[in-house]
């Protein structure tokens, strides 16, 4: 996103402020570093202290303990936005705005205080950014018990969405206190913002996008999706994956692959190879240690039934979508894929899984409904006709000329005028 703004305009440039995660994970630490290693113009990466005793987590609040630790960098913050502004104060740069998360709408009030305007990056969809401003004003104007009704059976009307949500899909936090208090919090302080860019495209979420005409939240910018268009930029252990990827016909590979932080425990995992081995369809799969979120698996065979990679060799190897959700929004991703956009088939709308103890979740996806969905995947013509199209005017809107182009045009000119 930094790349992009700094292509529409040879005048800004990006300072990243990098706050280190009170948690393991190698994978995040290495490729941060990677990029500041490297030298892009006009972009600078900045890491940013740490207490030495920082909030210890609440295992029983565990979201309010990662906001509080978030919220502790916001002095060192305001020590790095000081100097840059006396800085400048003789020179022919300005500071013209903050960008932040969902994560980080702390540092909204540390900007105030130097009247520099902020910008969220939203980088779920817009229907999403819709719900969750839907049941902040349920539970904040309407006085509604929202938790009650999050817990409920049945569906619910969202203005945000052409069909009625299910509450299966609805998102953890919507369904215990704690959640509730930091999305109300969360979105009170997003409307002190200026801008709102949602990594979406409006081709792909006209409804959606046009339904925030009718509030008072700050303007939201359809600024995605990003993406690469010069090529994929892999790491140097890709190149046998995209080797063999060139090799097969179009459109004939599944990928499977749950995030980041997407795991299973050993019984799932042999019930997906056995799947897999009866639809017998060519696939790539990402498969991570379920004790370790931030690792690759050294050696699959732990994992896998016996003889899996021997007799898959040839078929292991893109591209549709099965949705299968696990954690955060994902399953409310799954419902806009499969419900609101036909772009996707369903596997498993409503599954859930806690990402820190993967071995208690005991729902089981079997092998027969893994290859049913697959099947679906690849036979539903109707769906795979949709994603073409819909891939098509994902790369175009991007292009001069299209929606998304004119959208950072925008956002880049409101930026740019605080410099007056």
């Amino acid at each position: 996103m930094a790349k992009i703004l700094l292509n529409r305009d040879q005048r800004l440039s990006i300072t990243v402020l990098l706050i280190n995660p009170f948690y393991s994970f190698p994978i995040l630490t290495t490729y941060i570093q990677s990029l500041a290693k490297n030298t892009i113009e006009r972009i600078r990466f900045i890491e940013l202290p740490q207490d030495q005793t920082p909030p210890k987590s609440n295992p029983k609040a565990p979201i309010t303990s990662f906001y509080e630790f978030i919220n502790t960098h916001c002095k060192y913050v305001r020590n790095i936005v000081a100097d840059m502004i006396n800085l400048n104060q003789t020179g022919s740069s300005k500071v013209v705005g903050f960008v932040v998360d969902i994560l980080c709408v702390g540092t909204i009030d540390v900007a105030n205080e130097f009247n520099v305007p902020t910008y969220v990056f939203f980088t779920a969809n817009s229907a999403y950014l819709g719900f969750n401003l839907f049941i902040e004003r349920l539970f904040v104007d309407q006085k509604q018990d929202v938790i009650e009704m999050s817990n409920s059976e049945g569906e619910m009307v969202v203005p945000w969405f052409v069909n009625p949500v299910s509450m299966k899909v609805v998102r953890t936090v919507c369904k215990i206190d704690e959640g509730l208090d930091v999305l109300v919090y969360s979105f009170r302080e997003m409307r002190k913002a200026k801008g709102i860019m949602v990594n979406t495209f409006l081709e792909l979420e006209s409804h959606a996008i046009k339904s925030f005409a009718y509030t008072n939240f700050p303007p939201v910018y359809p600024v995605g999706p990003v993406l690469n268009l010069d090529g994929v930029a892999g790491k140097a252990d890709d190149s046998e994956v995209l080797s063999w990827l060139d090799g097969q016909p179009s459109s004939s590979v599944v990928v499977l692959c749950f995030g980041s932080m997407g795991c299973f425990n050993e019984v799932q995992v042999k019930e997906i190879a056995r799947g897999l081995e009866r639809s017998g369809q060519r696939f790539v799969w990402s498969l991570r240690r379920p004790a370790l979120l931030e690792q690759s698996l050294d050696d699959p065979k732990v994992l896998l039934p016996d003889g899996f990679l021997e007799r898959d060799r040839e078929t292991c190897g893109l591209v549709y979508t099965a949705t299968w959700p696990m954690y955060a929004e994902e399953q409310m991703n799954a419902f806009e894929m499969v419900v609101e956009l036909g772009l996707a088939v369903d596997l498993k709308m409503d599954y859930k899984i806690d990402l820190l103890n993967p071995d208690d979740n005991i729902e089981i996806v079997t092998e027969v409904e893994i290859e049913r969905g697959i099947r679906r995947l690849t036979e539903d013509n109707e769906i795979r006709a949709k994603v073409k199209e819909m891939s098509k005017l994902s790369r175009a809107t991007v292009a001069e000329g299209g929606s998304s182009y004119a959208s950072v045009g925008y956002l880049v000119q409101e930026i740019m005028s605080n410099i007056i």
